[in-house]
Order: structure tokens, then sequence, then C-alpha cells
């Protein structure tokens, strides 16, 4: 396993991708005839509800849930409901459009579209949140519409065609059936797809590299982290941390200062990504932390969300909020990089999780994450695991990097050949 790592590893992110940006846009025409959605249709049918089936016994089924924002499909958690009796008419098939109808939330218009292919050949079919749309195949190809009203959605357009009621966001079909959808010739659409679609397949592939690159730096952090046949000592993270000042930030700072809460954490990269800045006569009442750099943030609501990260060197007059366990190594003890390895592993999160309290918001003490013991070999052997560490972490660092430019391209050529 560790091998296949650093093979990995040696992959290259390909330089050239910018290089061709221009290539994959098909320009389109602003003189291109449209038609009414309507108008494009073979069918525009509506789910339904059923009653929950054991597993194996009923019909898969596809809700709002199952929709990505990016227009794809997660498959890892389908219902299975009883609406036997309803397959011949709800059956999908391939070519399908699903489009949340009902659903959405402040930050989140209704209308999100999917694309569907069914995995591995199985039946499928969807709920009553979703209304699937079956293009005219001699009118338009269906793919070419599912990136146009993938464009609609994240530009915004579903936003003004949607009503609210108790808290749920309904689209007005009525409306969106009249939208008007540009037709270039068959030809054009099946290019303008085909550049599309190469995007999406190396996007495809760079998430599967983030999955993989997890799972193999897990695997490498638990091996070298395993104590278990070493003869390390075993403290309490809190044994080996200093104390952190807890006040209001006028203690600290005259006029303002930086804020860093929960939403300033990117739980994939494990970065700060955020902050806020505030005036003393208007801090949270949560601004409570002062940190610096190197203190290691661990979000104690919900903490299975994983929202951890190191404070950046360039963070000067920061504040955290109290929703974080603030950890800052005592350098008499250990490495702050070392003890951020311990705290992002699998074996402590699992640690942590029992004590969760609250139903609502479950969240646990700085006491409970101060409480758990971790390994701690010598100093010297703790900057070596930390080096392999750091190495993994970069790759990943580069994934993620490039899966942000990926979007960049991908959005920037659904614009310039479909708007």
């Amino acid at each position: 396993m560790k091998r296949l790592f650093w093979e990995i590893l040696e992959i290259k992110i390909n330089p050239r991708i910018a290089k061709f940006r221009n290539n994959l846009v098909v320009k389109m025409k602003t003189n291109w005839p449209t038609k009414k959605l309507k108008d494009l249709l073979e069918s525009f049918d509506a789910g339904m509800w059923g009653k929950p089936a054991p597993e194996g016994k009923g019909l898969l089924i596809l809700r709002s849930t199952n929709i990505t924002n990016e227009g794809s499909l997660d498959f890892s958690n389908v219902a299975e409901l009883d609406i036997q009796n309803k397959i011949e008419k709800l059956k999908l098939f391939d070519g399908d459009i699903l489009l949340e109808k009902s659903g959405g939330g402040p930050d989140q218009p209704v209308g999100r579209v999917a694309y569907f292919v069914a995995p591995n050949h199985r039946v499928y079919s969807f709920a009553n949140f979703i209304q699937r749309i079956r293009a005219r195949s001699d009118l338009i190809d269906s793919r070419f519409l599912f990136y146009r009203l993938l464009l609609l959605h994240k530009i915004g357009f579903t936003k003004k065609l949607q009503s609210q009621t108790t808290g749920i966001r309904n689209l007005k079909l009525s409306l969106y059936l009249k939208t008007e959808i540009p037709l270039p010739p068959l030809k054009i659409q099946k290019q303008i797809v085909e550049r599309l679609d190469k995007i999406a397949e190396a996007q495809k592939l760079n998430d599967e590299l983030i999955q993989k690159s997890d799972e193999l730096f897990q695997s490498l952090l638990h091996q070298e982290l395993d104590s278990a046949s070493r003869d390390w000592e075993l403290k309490k993270l809190g044994e080996v941390c200093e104390k952190i000042i807890q006040a209001h930030p006028s203690k600290f700072f005259k006029r303002s200062f930086h804020y860093i809460d929960i939403s300033s954490i990117n739980s994939k990269s494990k970065t700060v990504e955020a902050f806020s800045t505030c005036s003393i006569d208007q801090a949270p009442s949560r601004a409570r932390k002062l940190v610096q750099k190197n203190d290691i943030l661990f979000a104690t609501t919900r903490p299975y969300l994983e929202n951890i990260a190191i404070v950046p060197d360039a963070c000067e007059d920061f504040v955290a909020s109290t929703g974080f366990c603030v950890i800052r190594a005592n350098t008499e003890y250990t490495i702050h990089d070392f003890l951020f390895f311990n705290v992002i592993s699998r074996p402590f999160i699992r640690k942590i999780l029992p004590f969760q309290r609250g139903a609502n918001y479950p969240a646990v003490s700085d006491k409970n994450v101060y409480g758990i013991k971790i390994p701690l070999p010598p100093l010297e052997t703790q900057k070596q695991i930390v080096e392999k560490l750091s190495a993994a972490q970069e790759y990943k660092k580069q994934l993620l990097e490039q899966k942000l430019k990926l979007k960049e391209l991908f959005d920037s050529v659904l614009h310039k050949s479909i708007e």
C-alpha cells in the first residue's frame, strides 16, 4: 500500500490544460433560433413517493439529495421504495435529465439538474421532488439541453422562478417550461457537448485521484503513527500543549481584529480559507480565543465534519471562535505539524466521536479533545514522520488546486459555448 502511494505521488498534473482552453470553445452565435423548453420535450414527468421496501426488494429511487451542485448523480445513498406498479411509467432511461423541482435553500436555489446514465445497467426511478425531462432527439441533443439547463442554474436564473412554502422552495414549472433554449444545428450541439464532456471526464478523474490520495494518506498516516510495535510513550494531548488565552478581544486590540469561525475552514484542504474583520464594539460573542501562527484549530461542533486547520504564518491579530479547541504545541515535547497529523487521523476522530452531546448541534468539549491520548516518539522521530506525511499532503494540495482550475475551465467553456 505504501509503495502504491508513492507511485501515485509521481503522477504529474497536466500543465497544458490552460493552453487548450480556446480550442475547447465553440462560440455560440447570437442569431441561433430559439424554442421554448416545452417545445423541445418528448415528456415532462413528475415523480412519486412510495412506502419503504426491504433492502433488495424495492425499486431504486433517486431523490433531490442525490443531485450534486455540479450536475452529477451521487449513487451512494439511494432509497428503495415500493412503487413496482408504476415502474413502466417512471423507469429512467439513459439520457433522461432529472430536475429538482422542490428543495433548495437560502444559499442554493431550487432547479439543479443531473444527467442520468444507469450504473451497472440497474433499473432506477425518481421521487416526487424531481421532474423527469426527456428531450426530442430530432430537435436537440439531450446532453446539450442538460448543459444549457445546468448553466441556467449556475447563473441564478432559476432563483427568479422559485416560490417558497414552509421552508421548501418550489420551482414554478409553467414558467420554467417557457424558457427560451438556443438551437444551433445538431452537429454544433454535439461538438459543444464533446468539448464539455472532455473537461467533465478530467474532473471525474481528478476527483477519483483525490479520493484515492485520501485513502492512501490515511493508510500511511496509520502506519507512521502506529505505536503498537514501537516503544513510544502515550500522552494525553493536553499534556503536550500550552494553555490558550480566552478573553474579550478588547483585552488584546484597540480598534479591530480578524475573526476565524468554523465557516472559515475548508475541511477538504484543512486550511483557513476566509476570515472577517470585526471592530471591537461589534465583536461576536464567540470571538474569545487569541490565536497565533501554527496553532491548530479543531472544531468541536460536529467533529465528524473534520473542520480542522493550522493557523497560517500570515495570520496576525486573529481571534478564533469558542467553537474551536485551540491546540498549541509545547515545543519541549512536540512540534505542531506532528500534533496536526495526529488530530486529523481517523483513530483520533473515532476516539472523540463518543463524547458528542446534543441532538441538533452535536459537540464535544475542549476537555474531551485534550483528553485523547496520542503517541509521542522522540522529537527527531517526529520530524522524520512529519517530513514523510507533508510530502503526501503536498500531492493532495496539487490535486485540490487542479480541481479548482478544472472547475474554472469548465464554467468558462460552458458560458462561452452555451450562454
